[in-house]
């Protein structure tokens, strides 16, 4: 796994997760 997308991945799923938790 490279670093940078590691981190932005998990980043990602973060903030989708809070979107998912107001709708």
């Amino acid at each position: 796994f490279n670093l940078v997308f590691e981190q932005f991945f998990m980043s990602n799923i973060n903030y989708t997760y809070q979107i998912w938790k107001k709708g």
